[in-house]
């Protein structure tokens, strides 16, 4: 995961972030920096614009700005100041020195009402925090951001807060719901307030993150899908920067897809360009892993050395961080090795308990937001009022008897809950006719509109003449029945209907088999195995575990609900 090149693009979003805010107050006495009469005279936004103008002179427009904004003790300008030193030391590396300026602006604003302070102090140690490793300490700052940016109704924040989470869940937590994160950001940044480059910032980490997703889930079509779209978006910054990040992207798409390779050749291309952006880790565990698979083993434990080297030396936990580990016990294995061994069984050993800590206590501070603390007092307290009112004989029954209470009560909405379940359905199959709805309106850049507008009408009727239950239907043969090319209908498809072949002709089967168990007896008097070959399916098993997945239901309970 390339952490650093997203701590990278975030520096401009801290200036950008802080010229938006205009309100004034009175500020505590601070030291004064000494600033050239010639620059006195200049207004906050000509400092501001001026540090962008001239790089190498930057820091002496930015202790100008902060100098006038003591001067005149306007606490929010004097905020704004510190947010651009604090850009300028993440910008040389000095992660230190920009978390003490944030702590400046959290201590300067804590106790004012102004709508992005202090919550923007929070929020950027979080994000920082996150992308040096320190996973908790970042948990408890973005949590403390989102107190401030609740009570202030700041859109902005609360996306950046919410993609921040998303983060922390997609490396320790539920990848799933982190998806579901980023989805969520990228679908509600078009509030008024949310500017243009922050709308960008946040596509390009967003679709960053789904990439990866789909890697892991081997939606590789979507994965390229999403990888186009986040370079797209990093590429309005920083063209460079943008092409040397799809290479290592592509890099891991290819990886994963088992073209070690290929993703060797792509990441020897990132390594020869003159401004190489990458994580330094991630470079060196996967141009390894790759080596490793090509089973040239000696070349990979060069690499694989190097990224253990990085992580001794910044303690920066990933889960990759344990096969690094498994490499080096199997390659001493196989030497006879058994002092080095030995030596990385431990290592092992401590780097599982650490991830199990992380996974742990991240997982169980971001659910403790909701309803947690409330329903842990209230188990508290039913403990020690029967510890102290039973015996222990007495207090094991009162146990049974509530195990045996709340086990009926959990068949009970079980239950109600499948029926439930089925009246929806019921329902559904009523209202609806059987089509793969369109959720994207926006067009394709690299396929002609008039392609695009052909392949839709001709999906539309491949649904409803129901040809998606043809057995053993591919992406390039109904390619070839729809006279276009796989590329554009998988591209159509997921654009279109966000979600990719598989999943598109797997969702428009189980809708067509529902309602016509709902409509044709006979159908229903067929075995499971007979009715997942009429729709299309190949095997009992992943008819049945896609009906489950679909409905919450398996096709037998629906059929004997239906009798």
């Amino acid at each position: 995961m390339n952490r650093t090149l997203v701590l990278k693009y975030f520096f401009a979003l801290i200036c950008v972030y802080s010229l938006n805010c205009q309100t004034s107050l009175l500020a505590q006495k601070t030291q004064n920096y000494y600033v050239a009469d010639s620059l006195k005279n200049y207004s906050f936004e000509e400092l501001f614009n001026k540090q962008y103008s001239n790089e190498n002179n930057n820091e002496i427009y930015i202790r100008a700005y902060l100098n006038k904004a003591k001067n005149k003790k306007d606490t929010l300008k004097i905020a704004h100041g510190y947010s651009q030193k604090a850009s300028i030391e993440l910008y040389k590396d000095s992660i230190q020195n920009a978390l003490k300026y944030l702590d400046s602006i959290i201590s300067f604003t804590k106790n004012k009402k102004y709508k992005d302070y202090p919550g923007y102090g929070y929020l950027w140690k979080g994000f920082i925090l996150l992308n040096s490793g320190k996973y908790d300490d970042a948990l408890e700052n973005l949590l403390l951001a989102q107190k401030f940016a609740n009570k202030r109704k700041n859109i902005k924040q609360l996306l950046s807060i919410k993609q921040n989470i998303g983060t922390l869940k997609f490396i320790w937590g539920n990848k799933d719901e982190a998806i579901n994160n980023f989805l969520y950001v990228i679908e509600n940044l078009n509030y008024p307030e949310v500017s243009e480059s922050y709308r960008t910032l946040l596509k390009s980490k967003s679709y960053m993150f789904l990439t990866y997703g789909q890697i892991q889930k081997e939606n590789f079509d979507s994965a390229y899908v999403y990888s186009d779209l986040c370079i797209k978006y990093l590429s309005k910054k920083d063209s460079i920067h943008g092409k040397n990040f799809s290479l290592e992207l592509n890099a891991e798409i290819e990886y994963y897809k088992k073209n070690y390779s290929e993703s060797l050749a792509l990441l020897n291309k990132l390594a020869k360009l003159d401004s190489c952006f990458t994580n330094e880790f991630n470079y060196n565990y996967l141009y390894g892993s790759a080596l490793n698979n090509l089973n040239r083993k000696e070349e990979a434990f060069t690499f694989y050395s190097k990224a253990d080297s990085i992580y001794k030396a910044s303690k920066d936990l990933m889960p990759d961080t344990r096969k690094v580990k498994e490499f080096f016990i199997k390659y001493y294995k196989e030497k006879n090795d058994t002092k080095n061994q030995l030596l990385f069984i431990d290592q092992l050993l401590v780097v599982d308990s650490l991830i199990n800590v992380n996974t742990k206590t991240l997982n169980t501070k971001i659910k403790k937001e909701y309803d947690e603390p409330q329903l842990l007092a209230e188990k508290e307290k039913i403990i020690n009022e029967l510890s102290s009112k039973f015996s222990r004989n007495k207090l094991l029954l009162v146990i049974l008897i509530s195990l045996g209470i709340i086990s009926l009560f959990a068949f009970y909405f079980y239950f109600k809950k499948q029926k439930h379940k089925f009246e929806n359905l019921i329902k559904d199959t009523e209202e609806t006719k059987i089509t793969g709805k369109t959720i994207n309106s926006s067009k394709i850049d690299d396929i002609p509109t008039e392609v695009i507008e052909q392949i839709k009408l001709k999906l539309a009727d491949f649904e409803h003449n129901s040809l998606f239950t043809e057995n053993n239907l591919t992406l390039a043969k109904l390619a070839k029945e729809l006279e276009t090319n796989s590329s554009y209908l998988s591209k159509t498809i997921n654009h279109y209907k966000q979600k990719n072949f598989s999943s598109y002709i797997t969702e428009l089967r189980i809708d067509y088999c529902i309602k016509k168990m709902k409509n044709n007896d006979t159908f229903r008097k067929f075995s499971i195995k007979a009715i997942a070959n009429e729709v299309g399916f190949n095997n009992t098993e992943s008819f049945s575990k896609a009906f489950y997945s679909k409905t919450g239901l398996y096709p037998s309970n629906f059929i004997k609900t239906l009798k």
